[in-house]
């Protein structure tokens, strides 16, 4: 009896044993693939898992207006609410115009209320300020907000939308069309990085008044905090602004202005895979590249701010003011747990695909050189370099070399010189240009083409190209007497029939602001380059202003200037 249950006892344990080492077995089984999804799920999240958005970048010299570095940036994209930028530059000519004030009441309609988030929730019949509305697009990306503004301005979302396409093309944005003001999804709705960094060198040119909202951090409304959704604000050294943008067909976007030691460059990325790997991209295209930037003085001013009629494409000459230094912010790191590598999407683009460069005028080559012989100005230029040093690794594709885009530099500002008693805001100072000695007749121009080369006549040429000795060409009299007091400029073009043709347009616009003034052309050389310019003299200071103010409504770049 006591050999049996020994033996019993020993046989349990058996099987006790066997049924352990079963379970562990089935458990090893079943955990296994769990285990493995779970790796497989982080290695997806940290690489962006199979989302690859098609992917764009530009980095451009604000002051120059040459592409420092380009990858597909003329490539169509979905701008998500980068579209609320245009949103509110059509808001900052309404508000600089006077129709309406940072306290003018906008009210909510059900359309705009029915807007998909992010939005402030305001209900239909709702009433807000400009001002919140502004702050709640900057910092919230309100929808519902970009509606309203939409519907005060153009009386719909679906006017305003024709209303910013119009203003996109007017500013050099040729392959952008919108069809909303949020920029939530439409497959009709489409920019380019190129276009994109053509507005963001506008607006803030346009409106220095309040393109500083765009730095906005947070925003308080009804007891509620809306922190800004662009988190390099406080971690890259100089950044002032401007949007983040994001659908599931656009990727994650971002535009930046960034100024620092003396330089400033703005940069476009769309199609991040998440809005880490985005900000890493955009940082990192911000340190490598400002470097490169041109110190000093505005060289390039940014397009004219004119209808879509004015044809043939025509520049204002000017030199735009040096930009006051922006605060400095911290630069920091990426947040605990970001994941430092390139996002899949870009890893593979940078293995399979060598940016194309975009066409480029005959005028924006000479604009080129002129750009790279001031962006070496005396002593040291790498003095000026940023002191701070990488924070992130990741690398994109090498730009192509020496680009310059043409519509970054080719149109000049529409905005006459702000009067000391009643500051306004401009695109550019103006420089006025050397006038001949008294006591000399003006020059006829030659006839035949132009010295230099000929440039095609369906593009704009250089907008900031110095005088060395000026001379008249007369468009409608014989002869002209040196000319006092001031005058108004319209364009510059390669070639003086383009310059007559646009001033025939102008004294037959309707306008009569021009009915007394004196009509003229005048031919001016640098360098072998020839440009004609479209003027009209016989103005005081006020009948100058006045003058262009006119013709800006009709579609014409224009500035007054001191004879």
């Amino acid at each position: 009896m006591l050999l049996f249950g020994v033996a019993r006892r020993r046989r349990f344990a058996l099987g006790v044993a066997a049924s352990l080492v079963l379970a562990l077995c089935v458990s090893a089984v079943v955990s296994g693939p769990a285990e493995a999804r779970r790796h497989h799920r982080f290695h997806r999240v940290a690489h962006g898992g199979g989302y690859r958005p098609p992917f764009s970048a530009i980095v451009v010299d604000a002051k120059a207006g040459k592409v420092l570095y380009a990858v597909d940036a003329k490539a169509s994209r979905h701008p998500a609410s980068i579209t609320k930028v245009m949103t509110l530059y059509l808001l900052f000519e309404q508000l600089e115009r006077g129709t309406l004030t940072m306290d003018s009441e906008l009210r909510v309609s059900q359309h705009a209320a029915s807007m998909a988030p992010t939005k402030l929730g305001l209900d239909p019949g709702d009433t807000i300020a400009v001002s919140d509305a502004i702050k709640a697009i900057v910092t919230q990306s309100a929808n519902d907000m970009a509606v309203a503004v939409a519907e005060q301005i153009g009386g719909s979302e679906e006017s305003f939308a024709e209303m910013m396409t119009r203003k996109a093309r007017s500013l050099g944005m040729n392959d952008t069309t919108f069809v909303n003001a949020s920029g939530l999804p439409d497959d009709d709705q489409i920019t380019t990085a190129y276009d994109l960094a053509i507005l963001a060198r506008a607006i803030q040119e346009r409106f220095p008044r309040y393109y500083p909202l765009f730095a906005t951090r947070s925003f308080y409304y009804s007891g509620r905090a809306m922190r800004n959704h662009n988190h390099l604000l406080d971690r890259v050294e100089g950044m002032d602004g401007i949007k983040t943008g994001y659908t599931r067909s656009s990727g994650f976007n971002l535009m930046t202005n960034v100024r620092r030691d003396g330089r400033q460059i703005v940069a476009v990325v769309l199609g991040g895979s998440s809005a880490a790997g985005r900000d890493r991209i955009m940082a990192n295209l911000i340190e490598d590249h400002l470097r490169e930037a041109a110190l000093g003085d505005h060289m390039a001013p940014v397009l004219a701010d004119a209808s879509p009629r004015a044809k043939p494409a025509v520049v204002a000459e000017a030199s735009a003011p040096a930009r006051p230094p922006a605060r400095p912010l911290t630069l920091g790191s990426a947040g605990e747990g970001d994941d430092q590598r390139l996002p899949g999407n870009v890893q593979a683009y940078a293995s399979t695909t060598t940016p194309s460069a975009p066409r480029w005028s005959v005028a924006s080559k000479l604009i080129e050189a002129a750009a790279e012989r001031q962006e070496q100005p005396s002593g040291n230029a790498d003095a000026a370099a940023p002191a701070s040093g990488k924070v992130f690794t990741d690398r994109l594709p090498p730009r192509p070399p020496g680009l310059v885009a043409p519509g970054l530099v080719a149109e000049a500002a529409p905005l006459p010189p702000a009067r000391a008693e009643a500051p306004k805001t401009m695109l550019a100072r103006l420089d006025p240009p050397k006038a001949a000695p008294a006591q000399e007749p003006a020059k006829k121009a030659d006839s035949g083409k132009a010295d230099g080369g000929k440039a095609d006549s369906g593009k704009t040429v250089a907008a900031h190209l110095p005088d060395d000795a000026p001379t008249a060409s007369i468009g409608s009299r014989p002869k002209v007497s040196p000319r006092l007091g001031w005058m108004i400029q319209l364009g510059a073009t390669p070639e003086e029939t383009k310059a007559a043709a646009l001033i025939e347009r102008a004294k037959t616009s309707g306008t009569t602001v021009l009915s007394k003034a004196e009509s003229f052309t005048e031919k001016v050389t640098k360098d072998g380059t020839v440009l004609f310019r479209a003027r009209f003299a016989g103005f005081d200071e006020d009948a100058a202003q006045t003058a262009c103010k006119v013709l800006k409504k009709n579609g014409f770049a224009c500035f007054a200037t001191r004879s």
